[in-house]
């Protein structure tokens, strides 16, 4: 266990061993392809959370992502997805909306590239 720690690894890893929570990543993706596809239809009439709330969301996903938890930051999408539809369509017109926009992309892109900036201000295509 010491090795496979020191290596960042877990012990299955070491062994070449499938992990007893192998396939768990695959758990949430119909969800999340829903999601997906639906988009702004997602918008329900109940007041917006807080952008900061949901830039934390977007941040957390990101570090599950980086992380390989791909089971747990899928579980996550779908319900986030929503609440950024909804915060993108109750400030329309709003300086805010661009930033929620900005947020649902980066949520999108998430799950096609590891190497997101940690912070959504330091991303190429952030509003400022």
């Amino acid at each position: 266990m010491a090795v496979a720690r020191a290596l960042n690894l877990t012990v299955y890893d070491l062994y070449e061993q499938p992990s007893p929570q192998s396939g768990t990543e695959r758990e949430g993706i119909a969800e999340l392809e829903t999601a997906v596809i639906a988009g702004p239809a997602l918008a329900i009439d109940d007041p917006p959370s807080p952008l900061d709330t949901l830039a934390r969301a977007v941040a957390t996903v990101a570090e599950l992502q980086r992380k390989s938890r791909y089971d747990r930051s899928s579980a996550l999408m779908p319900d986030l997805l929503a609440a950024l539809h909804t915060a993108a369509q109750a400030r329309a017109g709003a300086a805010e909306a661009e930033r929620a926009h900005g947020l649902l992309a980066r949520l999108g892109l998430l799950s096609g590239s590891p190497s997101l900036p940690e912070n959504e201000s330091e991303h190429p295509l952030s509003v400022e």
